[in-house]
């Protein structure tokens, strides 16, 4: 019987186990929470380091089971698992954020930005942006400290020159961003114009987007910008927007 009830389980692993499920259903519910408007995006980010914490401990707890009480051991591992994968996924997004400038406002043209019609963005979108430690950066005024701090972060992001006619870039544009499931909130391609909100996928946050293309000499120059409804920080989402539509216009 005591051979049997180590394989089975009991004690110490199935408590592990039992707090790594409830851990895994507690996220799930924390991104449906930002869903359906129970609770703030940003509520529902400050969750996860705590959620990190007690699914550390429940990997330790179903690491001393498994190897020090060899008490249940599938039930032991089943828990060490999950238990690890919940804390490898909280520990990667938080890297992931650590990493990201913060930024709230993201351009194609840093000189001239798109300008938004019919979507009101927030008037602190270069408030916060935190200065690096470089020479100089603190002496910038905030449009000046906005666009060195943005240049240095998003290299890449440069206004996509199409052949097409700018009717089309915009009826390309708008293409995507209904295929991505975001809300087409003001369009007029007979005037190079779109304008677009796109939420993320787990808790919700909501980006606001302009898409803007004019005749040019080589053809037609499509800019790009979106600015984050909340947060010092996009975490990185609204150019991995921006990139997405750069494709679908090319």
């Amino acid at each position: 019987m005591a051979h049997r009830s180590k394989r089975r389980g009991s004690g110490l692993a199935w408590t592990a186990l039992f707090v790594a499920l409830a851990l895994l259903a507690l996220v799930g519910l924390i991104g449906l929470g930002a869903h359906r408007g129970w609770w703030s995006s940003q509520g529902g980010a400050d969750a996860p380091p705590a959620v990190g914490v007690i699914a550390s401990a429940a990997t330790l707890l179903g690491l001393y089971a498994r190897v020090f009480r060899r008490d249940g051991q599938l039930v032991a591992v089943a828990a060490l698992l999950l238990g690890v994968a919940l804390v490898g996924a909280i520990a990667q997004c938080w890297w992931s954020d650590a990493q990201a400038p913060r930024l709230v406002d993201i351009s194609t043209d840093l000189d001239n930005p798109a300008a938004f019609t019919a979507l009101r963005i927030r008037r602190d979108r270069i408030a916060s942006v935190t200065v690096p430690h470089r020479p100089g950066y603190a002496a910038l005024s905030l449009e000046d400290r906005w666009r060195a701090v943005h240049t240095d972060a998003y290299r890449d992001l440069k206004p996509v020159v199409t052949n097409v006619a700018p009717a089309a870039a915009i009826a390309r544009a708008r293409t995507a961003a209904e295929q991505s499931g975001w809300q087409v909130v003001a369009a007029d391609p007979a005037h190079g114009y779109l304008e677009l909100t796109a939420s993320s996928r787990f808790l919700a946050f909501r980006d606001d987007l302009v898409v803007r293309a004019q005749r040019v000499a080589s053809g037609t120059r499509v800019d790009m910008r979106g600015v984050a409804r909340t947060g010092t920080s996009d975490h990185g989402r609204i150019a991995r927007l921006i990139r997405q539509l750069e494709q679908a216009v090319r």
